[in-house]
C-alpha cells in the first residue's frame, strides 16, 4: 500500500484564491459615494444623524427629529433595504440558472 501512494502521481495544486485587499461596499458613512442620499444597510436613526450638517451636534441632531421624520426614515429604509434585497436575490437567481 505504501508503494502504490508513493508511485501514485501528485495531483495538481488547485489554484489559491484571491485575497479581498478591501471590501467592495463601504463601511463608514465617510466613504460612501455622495450621490447616496441613504444607506439602507445602515440603522436609520444613527444614518439620518450622521448626514445632517457637518459639526452638527448629536444632541442638536436629535432635537430636530420630529415624529413625521422618524416615521419617514422607518419606511424610507426599510423600503431601499427590501429593494437591495430583491436586487441580491435576482441575481443569485440568475447566477444560479444561467451560470457565470
Amino acid at each position: 500500500f505504501k508503494a502504490l501512494l508513493m508511485e501514485k502521481p501528485a495531483t495538481p495544486a488547485q489554484p489559491k484564491p484571491s485575497i479581498i485587499a478591501a471590501p467592495s461596499w463601504h463601511l463608514d458613512n465617510l466613504e460612501a459615494d455622495p450621490c447616496w442620499k441613504f444607506d439602507p444597510t445602515s440603522l436609520p436613526l444613527a444614518d439620518w444623524v450622521a448626514r445632517r450638517q457637518p459639526g452638527t451636534d448629536v444632541r442638536e441632531a436629535m432635537n430636530q427629529l420630529t415624529k413625521e421624520i422618524s416615521d419617514g426614515l422607518g419606511r424610507t429604509y426599510s423600503d431601499a433595504y427590501e429593494e437591495a434585497q430583491l436586487a441580491v436575490r435576482l441575481v443569485d437567481w440568475l447566477l444560479a440558472t444561467e451560470g457565470c
